[in-house]
């Protein structure tokens, strides 16, 4: 059984979300949350210039009945930790060794927080669907289309017809010759994009179903799909509004590649033929030192 997702990871899953004074109750948290967990409700309001009334509705928006069960929850999460947390503020190339460190802590909670936040249920039902799929289409745009891309590329190599066009438009296009035997899989860190959300259209009018992967489970993507993925990422706990991250999108791609070759009896006889295809280019070229 996994353990609950950290404060945090509910914090950074909504952020986007909050509103201007909410989100300077979230950046806080986010800043200082050991501090937090030694604060009253009232204090906590005064130190971001907000209400009562906003703390309040925060910390429902979070999940908990109480600014005392979200303090709870906190300072659970300060007795589990076995070393102080290093802070973003510590990332420098004047120490290297301490920012590699901060870095690997962040990288290890969100990797934790996504797997916390999932539910095998619906990672199930997504793996299942992509598996009784004709093709299976990923899309997504910007920095995001390169992932759907080499994630296609894994899901042909367990036997999947995974296709992953170079455009928004070709993806349009592609979605026009689907049908409810086939599955669109939307990889979007924001859940947000009106290219995306044209193919979602064509989706729904086609009954193609649809899975999205996203950091953003109430984003308009996400709201219209048949299965939602969500992950956690704490880009924001390193550098800020920088987005820069796909590491735990990456994580639930390979997760579903990982459960489709283990319950396919073909997957090594296609790795297999595979290699055989690509072997002579991994061969080194005759004279080459």
């Amino acid at each position: 059984m996994y353990q609950e997702a950290t404060v945090s990871s509910k914090i950074l899953l909504s952020h986007d979300r909050f509103s201007d004074s909410e989100r300077r109750i979230a950046d806080f948290i986010l800043s200082d949350d050991e501090q937090v967990s030694s604060l009253m409700a009232s204090e906590i309001a005064q130190k971001c210039n907000t209400s009562n009334t906003t703390v309040s509705r925060f910390v429902h928006t979070l999940g908990y009945e109480s600014f005392a069960q979200l303090r709870l929850a906190l300072s659970r999460e300060e007795v589990s930790r076995q070393a102080p947390r290093e802070g973003a503020g510590r990332i420098s190339l004047e120490d290297v060794a301490t920012s590699m460190r901060c870095i690997l802590e962040e990288k290890v909670l969100e990797i934790q927080d996504t797997v916390a936040n999932l539910d095998p249920k619906e990672v199930e039902a997504a793996a299942r669907l992509i598996q009784a799929s004709g093709t299976v289409l990923l899309v997504g745009v910007g920095t995001s289309l390169s992932v759907a891309q080499m994630a296609a590329v894994k899901l042909t190599h367990v036997g999947v017809r995974a296709v992953s066009p170079p455009s928004s438009d070709a993806a349009t296009v592609l979605t026009q010759l689907l049908s409810d035997a086939d599955c669109i899989v939307f990889v979007s860190n924001s859940g947000e994009s009106r290219r995306l959300n044209t193919i979602m259209d064509e989706a729904i009018d086609s009954a193609i179903p649809t899975v999205v992967i996203t950091g953003d489970d109430k984003a308009s993507l996400a709201q219209r799909a048949d299965h939602v993925l969500a992950v956690t990422s704490r880009d924001r706990m390193l550098a800020g509004d920088f987005s820069f991250s796909y590491m735990s999108i990456n994580l639930v791609l390979e997760m579903l590649v990982l459960l489709l070759f283990h319950d396919s009896v073909d997957a090594e006889e296609y790795l297999r033929m595979f290699n055989k295809s690509f072997a002579l280019d991994k061969q080194p070229e005759e004279g080459r030192n």
